[in-house]
């Protein structure tokens, strides 16, 4: 078929405009913007985020962008470069255009621009697959956000309190499994109980676009639900409900059902099939079980030791009455693995319960976020670290709103190295949660893991000024003042603060204990450390605490007692098969003390590649002596070389630091000149934790005689002597208890 006249006119007319195009260089121009601008997009999001900039900000950045390429083109098309500058095109001479020239320069800056956007691309994507950010901020784009404020308590019995708390965090787990929605969790709102602040102002302050209020009223047989949905911009109701029905457990997860959804249809979130049958879905027909499952949950939250004991009883209670309350089997779960290093619980014990209470739990329902959060924290503790993240990913994946995931699996994700991913946890919990004192307690420990201690001071602080009865966070600046800073009278003060909010933790007696022993004070230390092994005979911090006062004595036969104990308790205890790797060197048995290390340790004797990491490092250098004397030189090399480099990478101070184990390393090896060097840069920086022991370390034996670990012995000494006098004083003073 025969083209038109017009047409055939037209071909060669846009046929030599597509020319001109490339003779102008307009088509490279075109090309390199566009790079140039997808390069910065992409840096410019990751900044904005990372500065908590509003969405609309990037949406703005980016139309800038847009608009400066019709410029950028224009401006190719107008103008030439020549070798005077920069004229019009229409000034140039043809026979003296330099553009092919130019051409060529664009091409060759085309090609350097797609390798830097091609490197970037590579670093910035990970290639293990999704990673943790990835679950979340696919969970996070477009989503409405809501803030449920504590629910009034309108019955005739004030004792009714805990139902219409329970009804208000019943009804937070189910907005907060809606995926499309940002749900605030609990602990941030509750401290609107009674407020006289405005639904805009509170919205501001959380973060949010949208506010429930709500009432309870529970009296006889029957119950109401006021609730009503406002829309914060305009200070409007959105949605508003009463619910009357009679009292029963079923009738309780229906309101709270219908409510989600009537939430949802306002704000124009379209539910799932899996949220809707989710939604629909009754976790117990009891109402006696559903009662002793809201209170435990709230003493959960404390993470107080006598509460947590009192919250298992309640979960215990809540199953007697319905023993397929799957909710309530996992909160028996978390409350035994908080208490095994928060109270006294073996952890044997605790991985013995917890292992078919989450089966059960899944079994009975499959989609429970809170069965794959603690499943992933037991995996964890079992160091199955694959199997734990894969556990935090699903819990998200149902859960984006779960902070306790957030916090779990941040702590998986430091243990790691995974530092970047640590911090985009902390600061997800800290958004879902912004007044909670815990997320803010574990958003100071990522500062604290990476070295910056100032900075997780004032955050510590921080979660103190939103809860000044936190303990956690007292114990935690404790730590920092006895194992980043070797400031033992802070230490104690901090650490005594903690315990008369918590008297019942031996973590917090035990760390009293070691800060007296830094300060020779063995009586004083013997008072905590006892109190903490006869509060909890079940916990290993007790032990620990009581094998270092042993050491510190030299009460051997007491120190054997105590490390035996640790091992029944903790099998990968360090600090006690470094007592029984001591004692089978001293009498000859380096078969044995090696046997136990690949027991506890069988990665460190892997014939492919022995994995040394986080949870090993150290004992990898304690073989050293043992298989240089059982002929495996060459692994006894291999491993503290290895550990040697993971520590290069890492910090030294803080309950994350290696601390003084490249000393360790160094005088093994005996270069006793490198390993002197190491122990004044530690003690300069503060670390010096353990120093009494220092000078009767078998490890350490090439040092002992040399003049310069003696003056950094007499130094340590120094210091102790002033903190000493200023504990004594605060003491006299009443700043702090008396021992």
């Amino acid at each position: 078929m025969s083209q038109s006249p017009a047409a055939e006119l037209r071909l060669p007319v846009m046929a030599g405009f597509f020319v001109e195009l490339r003779r102008r260089n307009v088509i490279r121009v075109g090309v390199a913007y566009g790079i140039v601008g997808w390069v910065l997009t992409e840096i410019a999001s990751v900044i904005f985020e990372a500065f908590a900039f509003p969405p609309w900000a990037i949406q703005l950045f980016i139309s800038f962008i847009l608009l400066g390429l019709p410029m950028a083109l224009i401006f190719a098309w107008a103008f030439e470069m020549t070798p005077e500058g920069l004229k019009r095109e229409k000034e140039v001479d043809r026979s003296q255009s330099i553009t092919p020239q130019t051409g060529r320069k664009l091409d060759f800056i085309i090609i350097g621009l797609l390798v830097v956007a091609l490197g970037y691309f590579v670093a910035t994507h990970d290639w293990r697959g999704e990673s943790a950010t990835d679950v979340t901020a696919s969970a996070d784009s477009g989503r409405q956000s809501i803030a449920v404020l504590p629910f009034t308590n309108r019955s005739p019995d004030p004792d009714n309190a805990f139902f219409a708390d329970g009804v208000h965090d019943d009804l937070l787990t189910h907005l907060s499994a809606i995926a499309a929605l940002k749900v605030i969790s609990r602990t941030s709102v509750l401290q609107y109980r009674d407020t006289t602040k405005t639904i805009p102002v509170i919205a501001d302050e959380l973060g949010v676009a949208t506010v429930l209020e709500g009432a309870v009223q529970r009296a006889g047989d029957s119950v109401r639900v006021n609730v009503q949905l406002i829309d914060a911009d305009s200070d409007e109701h959105l949605w508003a409900q009463t619910f009357d029905r009679e009292l029963s457990a079923a009738n309780i997860f229906a309101i709270q059902s219908e409510i989600a959804q009537s939430i949802a249809s306002a704000l124009q979130t379209a539910l799932t099939p899996a949220e809707q049958e989710k939604l629909a879905t009754a976790p117990t027909n009891s109402l006696e079980a559903y009662d002793a499952y809201l209170i435990g949950r709230q003493r959960l939250a404390t993470r107080n030791v006598s509460n947590l004991e009192a919250a298992a009883e309640y979960f215990k209670k809540a199953l007697e009455a319905d023993p397929d309350f799957a909710l309530a089997l996992i909160g028996l779960t978390d409350s035994y693995f908080l208490q095994t290093s928060y109270g006294n619980f073996p952890t044997a014990d605790y991985h013995a319960i917890a292992e078919p209470s989450i089966a059960r739990a899944l079994n009975i329902d499959n989609s429970l976020a809170e069965a794959y959060a603690s499943l992933g924290a037991l995996r964890q503790d079992q160091l199955r670290v694959e199997e734990s993240e894969a556990a935090y990913k699903r819990a998200l994946e149902l859960n984006p709103n779960y902070t306790q995931v957030y916090h779990w699996y941040g702590n998986l994700l430091a243990d790691l190295g995974r530092y970047d991913e640590v911090l985009f946890m902390r600061q997800k919990a800290i958004e879902l949660d912004p007044f909670s004192p815990l997320m803010r307690n574990m958003y100071a420990e990522g500062f604290v893991r990476s070295g910056d201690f100032g900075e997780g001071i004032a955050q510590h602080k921080k979660a103190l000024e939103i809860d000044p009865e936190f303990q956690g966070s007292l114990r935690r600046i404790a730590w920092i003042y006895d194992l980043a800073y070797g400031q033992f009278d802070e230490a104690i003060r901090w650490s005594k603060r903690s315990y008369e909010l918590d008297p019942d933790s031996a973590l917090t007696m035990v760390t009293i204990g070691f800060g007296y022993l830094n300060l020779l004070d063995d009586a004083a230390a013997e008072e905590w450390i006892e109190r903490a092994i006869e509060r909890a005979p079940d916990n290993s911090f007790s032990y620990l605490g009581g094998s270092f006062l042993a050491r510190f004595r030299g009460d051997l036969e007491a120190v054997s007692a105590h490390s035996a104990r640790l091992l029944e308790l903790r099998p990968r205890t360090g600090m006690a098969l470094r007592y029984f790797r001591d004692r089978d060197i001293e009498n000859g048995d380096f078969a044995l003390a090696r046997e136990r290390y690949a027991a506890a340790f069988p990665e460190l004797f892997q014939d492919d590649a022995p994995d040394v990491h986080s949870g090993n490092y150290g004992e990898a250098i304690d073989l050293y002596p043992v298989l240089v004397a059982t002929g495996e030189t060459e692994l006894a090399e291999h491993l503290i070389d290895k550990s040697l480099a993971y520590m290069k990478e890492k910090i030294r101070g803080g309950i994350y630091g290696f601390r003084t184990y490249d000393v360790t390393a160094h005088a093994l090896l005996g270069d006793t000149r490198q390993a002197l060097s190491l122990l004044q840069q530690a003690t300069d920086e503060g670390v010096i934790s353990g120093w009494w022991y220092w000078d009767r370390d078998p490890d350490l034996a090439s040092l002992h005689d040399e003049p310069e670990f003696k003056a950094i012995l007499a130094d340590i000494e120094a210091r102790i002597t002033k903190q000493r006098a200023n504990l004594q004083a605060m003491e006299a003073s009443g700043q702090v208890a008396a021992p």
